[in-house]
């Protein structure tokens, strides 16, 4: 029954092909059932998808609609019995005269004791002062004193100062080899590393999620959607949390392609079949539901095996990284 239907949609002339409308009647007339009656058949989470995107075009055909039967405002006359309507007409006060020239205005500014000219000089040398000296106290912040700053820029060499004698003595030397960095601050350490995960292609009706925090794969699609980072049908992958391909596998490389370049929440089944969206070599790197850094190198793509359309499995090593403790 099937068989000639494809056929005909698979037809290399364009006009031998048929159109949706007589698509959608033929499979209307091989199945039983309306084309739009998705109960009973589809995947519930693809069936609740279907009729949630179905009520909001309803909605927004209804406001629409409700838009263009909307009376437009009309022009409301005068009332001779209404008190309001017959209250006398106020004339607008007169216009202020005409400015001083500005010649005048300066005389005059200048005769003034502490003239405006007067106080915008000082204003301004009020606000000078002031960024001059949060300048100075960004600088000393962050060079710090003569101690920690050039003497310790100079390799551990004396820096003379004045003692209260006038004279100059010289600073105690730092002894050598005792001068230590201090690591930098870990921002995340591993929960674990290169652990396998398989994400077998999906067949019809079938939904896959993935939590990667645990990490767990449910081919039955019964996880909880505040649990799962990835779901998987037939149709299309779906990211349910900010995922990118990152150019590095270091925490920090991949947290920074999660926040400037994440993927499209969706890849439909085309994109994946012809490698087009997820090949084997890609970093996908995500963060979790539950704030966890998660990172998956693709190592493979399987090929379901089963049509030339069907969408593939894939296969990579997984890791997880937590925020790093205090």
């Amino acid at each position: 029954m099937l068989r000639p239907l494809l056929e005909r949609c698979l037809a290399a002339a364009p006009a031998a092909r048929p159109t949706p409308v007589e698509l959608a009647e033929l499979c209307a007339r091989a199945s039983g059932r309306s084309s739009r009656d998705s109960d009973d058949w589809l995947p519930a989470p693809l069936a609740a998808a279907v009729a949630e995107r179905s009520r909001a075009v309803r909605r927004l055909l209804d406001q629409e609609a409700a838009e263009q039967h909307r009376p437009a405002a009309t022009y409301v006359p005068t009332r001779p019995g209404n008190p309001l309507h017959q209250a006398p007409t106020q004339s607008a006060p007169p216009r202020p005269s005409a400015p001083p020239p500005a010649a005048a205005r300066s005389e005059h500014a200048s005769a003034e004791p502490g003239g405006g000219l007067g106080r915008r000089r000082r204003l301004s040398l009020v606000i000078a002062a002031a960024v001059i000296a949060v300048a100075v106290g960004a600088a000393w912040s962050f060079y710090g004193d003569t101690d920690h700053g050039a003497g310790a820029k100079a390799g551990g060499r004396t820096t003379p100062t004045t003692s209260p004698g006038g004279k100059s003595a010289p600073k105690k030397k730092a002894p050598s080899g005792t001068a230590t960095k201090t690591p930098a601050a870990k921002t995340y350490e591993p929960l674990f590393k290169d652990r396998p995960l398989t994400i077998g292609p999906p067949g019809t009706g079938v939904a896959i999620t993935v939590d990667l925090d645990k990490p767990k794969v449910d081919p039955a699609g019964e996880m909880g959607d505040d649990a799962a980072e990835i779901q998987y049908i037939y149709q299309y992958l779906t990211f349910r949390t900010a995922t990118a391909k990152s150019p590095g596998t270091s925490p920090k490389v991949c947290r920074q392609a999660v926040d400037s370049a994440p993927l499209p929440s969706e890849l439909p089944n085309d994109a994946l079949d012809q490698g087009k969206a997820l090949k084997k070599g890609d970093v996908l790197c995500t963060v979790t539901s539950e704030g966890n850094l998660a990172m998956l190198r693709l190592t493979g793509v399987v090929d379901s095996g089963a049509t030339s359309f069907d969408p593939p499995g894939y296969t990579g090593l997984l890791t997880v990284w937590k925020k790093a403790t205090a």
